[in-house]
């Protein structure tokens, strides 16, 4: 992980054998120095290469990492997934992972019981913020497709309730509750009303945004399974099938998997550049096949 931002022309001086720290920068066609205007009128992004102007034998290559997040209006280049996720959870969040990285540096010069649990307090700190940021966008969110519903009357008590709920930040996640939690019962069910130890089952026409932080094994409540209702050929009795488009799971227990649920979500678009570049034989078959809509220019 990199502790600070740099750029453009910087990232051209460094060693394209090394990690670089991320570029950052606003998409703003046409007064970004990252944009320039091709032949025809059509615009082009022309990604930022790393040892443009490095005395060394190896190629200039791109970032392996290009985050577009912000709703479109940011972007990030990065060779490290860490950096990725301290750009977009902001400086309070990168500052945890310095002290992260710290405490593990610490603990492999002198491995012991304090440097050990530094690394276990520093670890558990960077996942309370990734959730407490997880929670943040599940409540915008579930706010933005609850604004999208037409027809409440076609949601039962229970799923009316629970979409409500989640749009609270403050409020507790939709699942299952332990038998004498106050908030059992009133759950929604593939059947209604949940009994006690009954997993949530959503099978509402509605999409519900969860967030892995709020299950177990960090908390005493068992997560809401998806299901869609089919029914079996030549067999009158309804299944149940995983995989309803309609429950959305962003996932903050490690930064990759957080980024990836993201991407998901439709918040933040991820492409992987590969280091070592593409001959130019192959490069127009390669655009095709990777559908990018920028160009990689010396």
């Amino acid at each position: 992980m990199s502790a600070a931002f740099i750029s453009t022309e910087h990232a051209a001086q460094l060693d394209p054998a090394r990690v670089a720290p991320p570029i950052v920068v606003t998409n703003r066609v046409g007064h970004d120095s990252l944009f320039e205007h091709a032949e025809g009128g059509a615009t082009q992004r022309v990604l930022p290469l790393i040892g443009n102007s490095h005395p060394t034998r190896w190629a200039p290559r791109p970032y392996v990492l290009d985050v577009m997040f912000d709703g479109g209006r940011r972007r990030v280049y990065a060779d490290d997934r860490a950096d990725v996720a301290g750009v977009i959870l902001g400086d309070t969040y990168r500052a945890l992972q310095v002290a992260a990285a710290a405490a593990a540096a610490a603990f492999d010069d002198d491995p012991n019981e304090d440097t050990a649990q530094d690394v276990v307090d520093t670890d558990a700190d960077l996942f309370a913020a990734r959730a407490a940021h997880a929670t943040s966008i599940r409540t915008a969110m579930q706010r933005q497709h609850n604004d999208a519903i037409t027809d409440w009357a076609a949601l039962d008590r229970w799923d009316t309730e629970v979409l409500r709920q989640s749009t609270d930040p403050e409020g507790v996640a939709p699942g299952c509750y332990p038998d004498n939690h106050p908030l059992n019962g009133a759950l929604s069910t593939i059947d209604g009303d949940a009994e006690a130890g009954e997993k949530l089952l959503w099978a509402a026409g509605a999409v519900l945004v969860c967030s892995t932080g709020d299950y177990w094994p960090y908390s005493d409540v068992l997560p809401p399974q998806s299901v869609a209702a089919t029914t079996v050929t030549g067999v009158s009795t309804p299944v149940t099938l995983a995989g309803d488009k309609h429950l959305v799971w962003l996932n903050p227990d490690n930064e990759s998997g957080y980024l990836e649920s993201l991407q998901a979500a439709g918040l933040i678009t991820i492409d992987v550049y590969p280091v070592d570049q593409v001959d130019t034989i192959w490069q127009t078959v390669y655009a095709q096949i990777n559908s990018k809509h920028a160009t990689i220019s010396a």
